[in-house]
């Protein structure tokens, strides 16, 4: 599954400064996983090493102590120029460009291309619509063709352009400014600042962090419109539509945008607010408050775990909106809930209620008000029974109906 050279080359430190190993493939070279050339050697041996013949294998480049020049090909290459001032040019494919030390020139080329900057000790101060900034070791990179950036392990500045970037500062206290268009900003670990810039659809990232985050997009601001999150993440958030959790218990609130907000791992509670939001649980035992704006997208069982919809208007769980989740709570002013093919509970609000279980084995539970049972009979040998539970006190209403329905092969003989 490796590429090797079938060729030798002898090449010592003092014959030539800029030497160029290009590679070439046969037709039939398909590589299933990733391979790494490396320039061995200190500096004033082989300098440059160009990967533009080689298809679309996948091949990362590594340089040695030389100003290196590393060419990648069709494919997702990684390029790590190393030490010394570097020329990096990624080709077509989304690749990762790693300048290290020294004083490098960052080419993306065509695709969707990563400056990666995590190996610096000191603070990256990188601004896309420049074409560059100060990174490792205070030297200045000059990038062209990039989208996205990466950070260190200190108090990065990374700034977006006008395309769609992904920033992720990595460890530190960071500020990432998303600029225009709908951004990506992955704070990482530490106090960071996240503002997603003049686009519509920004989306601030936890994904990384293992314990359960609380955002509230609609929360209060402080005199710059920031806001700020707990638990997992201490991070000040402006203008950001969208969030993803982690894989900790999140607990993630939209504003009155339409705001795109994902769970993950983790039992999560993710509320839309105003707005025809789309709400994304993932894994776990998670709760979605919803209004008739929203959209609910639930993993099936058992990854998807067992999940509720608290919903402030009428809600029915067989539609595409509720297909995988198990439990629907009505709130406000909601009048009806139906139910799914799944094992559903169904609770009611103090109006009068009209609850349907739908297929499955249900458990319906009205409350106050008058509400109305909807719920099936199956066969039992010659016999009917009740195929859903109900659970009605005195107290709540004083003129509840009980609604029964059978399947269509249900021909009762006694």
């Amino acid at each position: 599954t490796q590429a090797v050279l079938e060729d030798s080359i002898t090449e010592l430190a003092t014959e030539g400064t800029s030497d160029t190993l290009q590679l070439r493939t046969a037709t039939d070279l398909a590589l299933t996983t990733a391979t790494t050339l490396t320039l061995a050697g200190t500096a004033g041996t082989l300098e440059n090493l160009d990967a533009s013949g080689t298809l679309s294998n996948k091949l990362n480049l590594t340089g040695n102590l030389s100003a290196n020049i590393l060419t990648g090909n069709d494919a997702n290459n990684i390029l790590d120029g190393g030490a010394n001032n570097d020329t990096l040019n990624g080709g077509l494919g989304d690749d990762t460009l790693k300048g290290g030390a020294g004083t490098d020139t960052l080419n993306g080329g065509g695709g969707n291309d990563t400056a990666d900057f995590s190996d610096a000790l000191t603070a990256v101060t990188m601004t896309l619509s420049s074409g560059g900034g100060i990174a490792v070791g205070g030297s200045t990179d000059i990038l062209t063709g990039i989208e996205n950036l990466t950070g260190g392990v200190a108090g990065d500045f990374l700034t977006g352009d006008t395309l769609d970037n992904v920033l992720f500062g990595g460890a530190g206290n960071d500020t990432l400014d998303g600029g225009a268009r709908n951004d990506t900003l992955k704070g990482g670990a530490g106090n960071d600042t996240l503002d997603g810039g003049t686009g519509t659809g920004d989306t601030a990232d936890f994904s990384d962090l293992l314990v359960g985050v609380t955002a509230n997009l609609g929360g209060t601001v402080d005199a710059s419109g920031f806001i700020t999150t707990s638990g997992g993440a201490l991070d000040k958030l402006r203008s950001i539509e969208n969030l993803t959790g982690g894989s900790g218990a999140d607990t993630l609130t939209g504003n009155t945008n339409e705001n795109v907000l994902t769970g993950n791992a983790g039992n999560d509670t993710l509320t839309g607010g105003g707005g025809a939001d789309t709400l994304i649980g993932g894994a776990g035992n998670d709760t979605y408050v919803v209004d008739a704006l929203d959209t609910v997208t639930e993993a099936a069982a058992p990854a998807g775990g067992t999940d509720t919809i608290s919903a402030a208007a009428s809600y029915d769980l067989s539609g595409s909106n509720g297909g995988n989740v198990e439990n629907l709570i009505l709130t406000g002013t909601a009048v009806s809930g139906t139910g799914n093919s799944l094992v559903n509970t169904i609770t009611g609000n103090s109006g009068n209620n009209t609850l349907d279980g739908g297929a499955g084995k249900d458990t319906l539970k009205g409350g106050a008000g008058n509400d109305t049972y909807i719920v099936d009979l199956i066969k039992s040998g010659t016999q009917a029974v009740l195929e859903d539970s109900i659970t009605e006190l005195a107290t709540e209403g004083t003129s509840d109906t009980l609604q029964l329905r059978t399947a269509t092969d249900l021909a009762l003989t006694t």
